[in-house]
């Protein structure tokens, strides 16, 4: 199954989790409401991951200049990519589609403007859900949304990471 896959049957999936368990809800605090605020979350973060890359992409048009002052090469990177060994595991993250990243088919310079706009898909998400603990204020369950968020976050930093090592080892290719 590929990561486009858990957003086309997940995200409904999750929304009519959501919707049964919160009928089952009787008032009280029961298991019920623990379970329809945490698939509600999860269909949040997937929704915040669907509406930051067509937000992006529809402003960038994948036309991404990776030669901005943002994509620069920092120089404690490769020390850090280094020490996490990101080399070795980089490759068991999933893709949302592996034909936008074909080294073959695609002219590399389109590559790199595809993966600068990637990097910041992932990092506009990353902040969105670090804004979804504002909803602990109207639905408790302070443990479930933080949790959910912080997991989030730290998922797309690390496909930040992803973006930023290709973008960087594409470019010395070129």
């Amino acid at each position: 199954m590929r990561t486009k896959h858990i957003f086309i049957f997940g995200l409904p999936l999750l929304f009519v989790l959501t919707i049964i368990f919160a009928c089952l809800y009787n008032g009280e605090n029961s298991i019920f409401s623990t379970f329809a605020v945490l698939t509600g979350c999860l269909a949040t973060h997937l929704i915040i991951w669907i509406l930051s890359a067509i937000i992006v992409v529809g402003i960038m048009k994948n036309k991404a200049n990776d030669e901005s002052v943002w994509f620069k090469e920092i120089r404690w990177e490769k020390g850090f990519y280094r020490l996490i060994g990101f080399r070795r595991w980089k490759h068991c993250l999933p893709t949302y589609d592996a034909r936008f990243y074909d080294f073959k088919a695609m002219p590399h310079k389109d590559l790199l403007g595809i993966i600068s706009q990637t990097e910041i898909v992932h990092e506009v998400a990353a902040m969105l859900s670090l804004l979804s603990i504002a909803a602990t204020l109207w639905l408790g369950h302070v443990y479930i949304i933080v949790t959910v968020a912080i997991i989030d976050f730290i998922i797309n930093i690390v496909y930040v990471c992803l973006q930023r090592f290709n973008r960087i080892r594409l470019r010395r290719l070129i």
